[in-house]
């Protein structure tokens, strides 16, 4: 790899690890604020998303798991 690339490789990596920085904070804020039952519609619409994607990304992690080992249905 040239040194140039590696360098642009390096920023967008950088800015890619800030950005789930940053959602996983607001993740956790949101998760704070359901529990304590003050989240604004809009917060709460939000939140879902979250919970909705997570649990997606959880099944295809499973399914991938169950094809890994060779007992996909």
């Amino acid at each position: 790899i040239a040194s140039g690339a590696g360098a642009d490789f390096s920023k967008i990596f950088e800015t890619q690890i800030a950005q789930n920085n940053k959602q996983v904070a607001e993740m956790i804020e949101l998760a704070s604020k359901n529990t304590e039952d003050t989240l604004t519609p809009e917060e709460r619409d939000e939140y879902a998303g979250y919970v909705r994607a997570n649990k997606f990304v959880a099944v295809l992690r499973r399914e991938a798991k169950k094809f890994k080992s060779g007992s996909a249905a």
